[in-house]
């Protein structure tokens, strides 16, 4: 692309777009340390006593953090 251009390229989220942009990689890491950081407290709050409901959505949302962490490492990021 050339300077004073406007990029053509469609994203699906506006974070795959930030990804592809200079500075991806760096974003990448603060995004996987932000999910690391929401599993392990997860992790912790899933220990305390609580009722079977919460602690199936709980689930779900580890669950889910574990596919936005997975997809995360896969996607790449521009330096």
């Amino acid at each position: 692309m050339h300077e004073g251009t406007q990029s053509t390229d469609l994203y699906v989220t506006d974070l795959e777009g930030a990804l592809k942009r200079s500075g991806g990689s760096q974003l990448k890491t603060e995004v996987l340390e932000q999910l690391s950081a929401m599993s392990v407290w997860l992790e912790e709050l899933s220990q305390k006593p609580q009722t079977e409901g919460d602690y199936e959505r709980m689930q779900t949302v580890l669950d889910g953090v574990a596919a936005a962490r997975e997809l995360m490492h896969l996607f790449p990021a521009s330096k």
